[in-house]
């Protein structure tokens, strides 16, 4: 079914501490060292971009109720690909589209609200992934990372761009994490596992750096949802070759 210009499938379950975030609050209450990792995030992750040939390419930006990349970076991003964008949520979707469709740009992009596993799409057709925290976004909610859900929509070729918010381990942020979500993976905002999953889920990891430590924060700073100043660290990553057959959880 299509409404509103957005194809809509099915959601899937979707877990009683899960909501969209219509006041995109994730942005909003963001202290200034948090909006100083995404600034340094979208640098570099349009920078390793911009190094790739995306003319006719399928790019896909999933789970955006936590932040859409696209959104903030249409502009310098490249024009002569096909967009996809999707959540599970029709709400969060129809926000982006709209604010989208007001930039006025020649990007095609396609909308989608459907479950991560459920999207409309032919296997193996994307070929470059953005994710934009979408790793832990998924471990909200679940075992294991965002790739792991969206794996049949990659092929052996496809290419990735992430960032990766982490917490000091046996934190206070990391504490709170799981008080306000306890369904959350283990491995959640746990930068450690996260690199050794990369190096499982692709062949090749073309560059990653750490952008953003857990010593940067003004401890002065208010606390932005349980993003604690002084406790989270960022990591941008690029890589290449999805291990489709070979993937696993580590």
């Amino acid at each position: 079914m299509i409404k509103n210009g957005i194809l809509i499938g099915p959601s899937g379950e979707i877990s009683k501490y899960d909501w969209p975030d219509i006041e995109r609050n994730c942005y909003r209450l963001m202290n200034p060292t948090l909006v100083s990792y995404m600034q340094k995030a979208y640098h570099w992750l349009l920078d390793r971009l911009g190094q790739c040939d995306m003319d006719g390419k399928v790019i896909l930006e999933e789970f955006v109720n936590n932040y859409c990349f696209c959104h903030a970076n249409f502009e310098e991003m490249p024009s002569k690909a096909l967009y996809i964008i999707s959540d599970k949520y029709p709400e969060i979707v129809a926000i982006y589209k709209g604010l989208i469709d007001k930039l006025g740009l020649e990007q095609k992009v396609l909308y989608i609200a459907a479950a991560s596993d459920m999207l409309p799409l032919k296997d193996g057709c994307v070929d470059m992934y953005i994710d934009f925290d979408s790793a832990n976004e998924y471990a909200l909610y679940h075992k294991g990372y965002s790739t792991e859900a969206l794996a049949r929509y990659f092929h052996s070729e496809s290419r990735a761009i992430g960032s990766f918010f982490s917490f000091k381990p046996n934190s206070s942020a990391e504490k709170e994490l799981h008080r306000q979500f306890p369904e959350s993976w283990k491995h959640s905002y746990d930068i450690s596992y996260f690199k050794r999953y990369l190096r499982s889920a692709w062949a090749n990891i073309i560059d990653e750096e750490s952008i953003g430590n857990f010593t940067d924060s003004n401890t002065d700073e208010k606390a932005s949802l349980y993003h604690i100043p002084g406790e989270v660290g960022m990591d941008v990553y690029f890589a290449e070759g999805f291990r489709k057959k070979e993937q696993k959880t580590l």
